[in-house]
């Protein structure tokens, strides 16, 4: 019993080292209850990657404009108190994986032995949201969040709907 309590205990800690968290920064002075109005700025170079579906990018204003529609504030076409601007960062880590089918180097007397290796490379995204206050021209707001690529793009689609509301969740800010 005591085995298990302690396989348990060891996998939360573990696994709490992979989970992403959302980091968020803001202007403690800023009076966060006089913005009314926001006005979103689609950010230029977007990428284009086989990680997620064909057209997500034109579905995040929308998924923005339903996780702030609460009533605190309203979204223009222009002007307004705050600009929140988004952007989406991709990185490819390359990873080596070596595999051995035998015990020991060959020529040594040990065994045959044969080694593959494989090349794959895992993505990584980053999603940065900024408010700024349009009148200062001043950050007020900023979260990010990173995670790896899942295996399909409609879970790396999840993913990033997901980690926008968990940003989004936290404006305004509790100081």
């Amino acid at each position: 019993m005591n085995r298990v309590v302690a396989l348990a205990t060891f996998s939360i800690v573990v696994a709490s080292g992979f989970a992403s968290q959302v980091q968020v920064n803001f202007d403690r002075a800023a009076d966060f209850s006089c913005f009314k109005t926001y006005r979103l700025v689609r950010t230029p170079g977007l990428p284009s990657s086989p990680a997620f579906p064909v057209g997500f990018w034109d579905r995040i204003p929308g998924l923005i404009e339903e996780r702030l529609d609460d009533g605190r504030i309203k979204p223009v076409a222009s002007g307004g108190d705050l600009i929140l601007s988004y952007s989406v960062h991709i990185t490819e880590h390359p990873q080596k994986i070596n595999l051995s089918d035998g015990v020991g180097p060959t020529g040594l007397g040990w065994g045959n032995t044969v080694y593959m290796a494989t090349l794959r490379t895992i993505y990584e995204w980053t999603l940065v949201v900024n408010i700024v206050d349009a009148k200062r021209n001043h950050i007020v707001f900023e979260g990010t969040l990173s995670q790896t690529t899942g295996s399909t793009p409609e879970r790396n689609a999840k993913k990033l709907i997901r980690a926008f509301h968990e940003i989004l969740a936290r404006y305004p800010p509790q100081p």
